[in-house]
């Protein structure tokens, strides 16, 4: 009887620890959660040093030395980081606007880790005025294409025609009506990036989102360019050979499938631009 008494008391013991254990297990979960919150909403200062590959602080630490998360080399984040004015800001002309042109759309990340983010010039406005404006431009162009399909199935009431001014002056103002909403647009990004940046506890200021979001605007070039051979492509191929016209359906999916890739596509340059300059000091 002694031993049943002392085996259940052992047990009911141990029971007691467990359940103690996992109290405490939890309290130490939930601790965890709270100080990952914390730490989050705490986003660096102008002044803080970070590491650009890892985004460590590095305030204090020797210049000639490592980074204590990641091993990279203070220098790298700092002096050496290779990060300066764009082509265009350098010298603005043609050349230099095509040049830095196809360095976002050929080499983004590249682009992005070497561009000064601390650093502003009027050119970077320019450079994105410049794409806002061919790509309302072409933009437009696409749409009116489009209606013009729309009106030769006769699924819209004739409203445009080459032999008149209507399209022109649609096309006028248009695009002068996109490259506006176009802008708009742009700079509610910047501020709604630059707010989810300081919830995550990124150091993402206004001004150094605005500045990569004026380079992003040639994402665009290649998307206008691609919607333009579609829809007038595919209204060549149709004046010219009538039967094709029994295949609009596949000619409004595969536009479909272009609107969809495009964002896709816009996203993943913003993607690569905030990734590149989020830790950036220089």
């Amino acid at each position: 009887m002694v031993c049943t008494v002392d085996a259940s008391r052992s047990h009911a013991a141990a029971k007691s620890a467990a359940v103690r254990i996992e109290h405490l297990r939890n309290l130490l979960n939930i601790a965890t959660v709270e100080y990952h919150i914390v730490m989050a909403s705490v986003v660096p200062s102008e002044t803080d040093i970070l590491c650009e590959a890892c985004g460590y602080t590095l305030n204090g630490l020797p210049g000639n030395s490592n980074c204590p998360e990641c091993g990279s080399t203070i220098e790298s984040s700092t002096t050496a980081a290779g990060r300066g004015m764009t082509g265009f800001e350098q010298r603005s002309g043609l050349s230099s606007f095509v040049a830095t042109t196809i360095a976002v759309l050929l080499r983004p990340k590249k682009f992005y880790r070497a561009l000064a983010t601390r650093k502003s010039h009027p050119a970077a406005e320019w450079f994105a005025q410049r794409h806002r404006f061919i790509a309302a431009f072409l933009f437009t162009g696409a749409g009116l294409g489009y209606a013009l399909w729309l009106e030769s199935m006769r699924m819209r009431p004739r409203m445009l025609s080459r032999d008149s001014l209507a399209l022109p002056m649609f096309w006028l103002f248009g695009s002068i009506g996109l490259y506006f909403l176009m802008t708009g647009i742009t700079r509610l990004a910047a501020w709604l990036s630059s707010m989810e940046g300081a919830y995550w506890g990124m150091r993402l200021p206004l001004p150094v989102v605005q500045r990569c979001l004026r380079y992003h605007t040639a994402a665009y070039l290649p998307i206008a360019i691609v919607a333009n051979i579609l829809v007038w492509g595919w209204r060549f191929a149709v004046s010219f050979w009538p039967m094709l016209a029994i295949y609009g359906v596949h000619f409004a999916v595969s536009l479909s499938v272009a609107v969809v890739l495009s964002a896709w596509y816009l996203f993943w340059m913003y993607m690569v631009a905030m990734r590149n300059t989020r830790y950036a000091n220089v």
